[in-house]
């Protein structure tokens, strides 16, 4: 693995935004994370959350057996204290650990989600997060992520709006949400993992004022 993919559980770039991210972001993902949940309501778990954050995504399943067990992996401890709570009311568990590095035997979901993660990362890593996602998927399993519309795909403001957003989250962040997009986003990121079999895509769906989107794809047998 890549030396700028080890990350340290003592620093937690999250640390400080933990509190308000809730409050900043909720408004914006509710109906995507409702929609994702609607997308996994036929499907067979297990159920793994890469990056889950303060697990709203989680929360948003609502303890569906059918996805049971359902599990979310973050390495941020601040966002995880967030997230504690809410899984004892409602029916997930949580994992501190690094998401490029996942501890799980290959194969053993039947669904795994990855939002909003892939743009933070230098290239690198969201590689290698990709890559670690697809070895923990079941043949036949469903992979949904979440992230940014390449910048040709999105609206204008938009684009520029999500720009500030970044900048303000500090100047790594906006450089890897650059470099995200200057290397061709999610499609890019997919080509280049030259994972050992394909993903099939099943769906497309644009929101938040076609700035972002979810793209659900199936592990070929």
């Amino acid at each position: 693995m890549d030396s700028q993919c080890v990350y340290e559980k003592d620093h937690d770039e999250y640390g400080t935004v933990a509190r308000v991210y809730d409050a900043c972001t909720a408004p914006f993902l509710r109906e995507n994370r409702e929609r994702l949940a609607a997308t996994v309501r036929s499907a067979q778990g297990p159920f793994l959350d890469i990056c889950c954050g303060t697990g709203l995504q989680l929360v948003a399943l609502d303890a569906a057996p059918h996805l049971q067990p359902i599990i979310g992996i973050d390495l941020s401890a601040a966002m995880l204290q967030k997230a504690f709570p809410r899984a004892s009311q409602h029916g997930f568990s949580l994992v501190q650990g690094n998401a490029g590095q996942l501890p799980f035997p290959p194969a053993s979901f039947g669904i795994v989600a990855l939002s909003f993660a892939l743009h933070e990362k230098v290239w690198p890593c969201a590689l290698q997060l990709v890559r670690s996602a697809f070895s923990v998927l079941r043949p036949n399993g469903l992979f949904i992520t979440t992230d940014y519309l390449p910048r040709a795909s999105a609206s204008s403001w938009g684009f520029f709006l999500s720009a500030i957003i970044e900048r303000a989250a500090g100047l790594q962040h906006f450089r890897n949400w650059q470099d995200y997009h200057r290397r061709g986003a999610l499609g890019a990121l997919i080509r280049e993992a030259r994972l050992p079999s394909p993903l099939r895509p099943l769906s497309h769906h644009v929101f938040a004022s076609r700035v972002a989107c979810m793209d659900v794809f199936q592990k070929a047998e």
